[in-house]
């Protein structure tokens, strides 16, 4: 009944921040960092559309459908109800691995969302958490007063708290558009086509490849769980595109990897995917020869390429 009544609670959510419209989303009265009722109510409803209750749970409590599965793989999902936290613990900290995510976990870090809505998760899971009494909440205290004093600042000098990327202008530039066409397809094909069942064999056979999951994480959403492409077109980059220097979007999609020319060769599979922040794939220029052999392995094991 309870997981019930929380079920309810978020449709209700949801329904009421489309009914409260800009004024609640985007309030121009206040900083996008900025912690009250409307915003923690809105943080639940960022809660429930970001698949957090999947991991963290329906009551909040860290048991969610996809808990056993990290548990397996060593990793632990909190809980936020009543939790106790360390008193030094603010809801900076909350909103930095919402941002960031973690080294074991980096789709954690939801770079897709606002600030402001980070914000708004991080208040509103923080504001579960059990409040410390006596000398723990004036440590509590001198934490929250240091915490807004290093958001003001990080505001201050960008609409957007970098936590440690680089500023769009120190970035390493995205390649030409030309060397992102040749190695994807740019043509919008539609729908990608059925997957056959040799292909899903496939799959099933090298479920426990070493590069398995790093396919799963960092490659299937844009050429698809079965290296089978995408028709819908994803942004690979920025390109010069106006005489006044302005950037537009290179929006491009992915051919099936059983004829992409990019993955003819482990060279061309490497040089295809050689500007990282280009690709939107964190890390990938430190993955060592070994992993890239794994996963070239694997996507040659995948769609059956000679």
């Amino acid at each position: 009944m309870t997981d019930m009544i929380l079920r309810t609670t978020f449709f209700v959510a949801a329904v009421g921040s489309l009914l409260l419209g800009a004024t609640h989303c985007r309030p121009a009265d206040k900083p996008v960092y900025a912690n009250d009722a409307e915003v923690r109510f809105f943080g639940s409803v960022m809660y429930n559309s970001a698949g957090c209750a999947s991991c963290h749970g329906v009551l909040f409590d860290g048991h969610g459908s996809d808990t056993a599965e990290l548990s397996a793989r060593g990793i632990v999902t909190p809980g936020f109800r009543d939790a106790e936290i360390p008193p030094a613990r603010t809801p900076n900290d909350f909103f930095k691995t919402i941002t960031v995510g973690s080294e074991r976990l980096p789709s954690h870090a939801f770079q897709s969302y606002t600030d402001r809505g980070r914000w708004a998760m991080a208040y509103f899971l923080y504001a579960m958490t059990k409040q410390p009494v006596g000398a723990a909440a004036a440590e509590r205290n001198a934490a929250l007063a240091a915490a807004a004093s290093e958001t003001r600042t990080a505001y201050a000098a960008s609409r957007r708290w970098e936590m440690g990327y680089k500023p769009i202008g120190e970035r390493p530039a995205s390649p030409d558009l030309q060397s992102m066409l040749g190695a994807a397809n740019p043509v919008d094909q539609g729908s990608a086509g059925a997957v056959d069942q040799a292909r899903r064999d496939s799959a099933a056979q090298l479920a426990d490849h070493p590069a398995a999951e790093v396919y799963a994480r960092n490659c299937s959403g844009c050429h698809g769980a079965f290296g089978e492409g995408r028709g819908a077109a994803q942004r690979f980059g920025l390109y010069s595109c106006k005489a006044d220097g302005r950037l537009c979007g290179a929006y491009l999609s992915t051919a099936d990897l059983r004829s992409a020319p990019g993955a003819a060769s482990l060279a061309s599979f490497r040089g295809a995917h050689a500007d990282s922040n280009a690709l939107h794939v964190s890390g990938m220029d430190s993955w060592t020869e070994d992993e890239w052999n794994d996963l070239y392995s694997y996507v040659r094991g995948l769609t059956g390429r000679e």
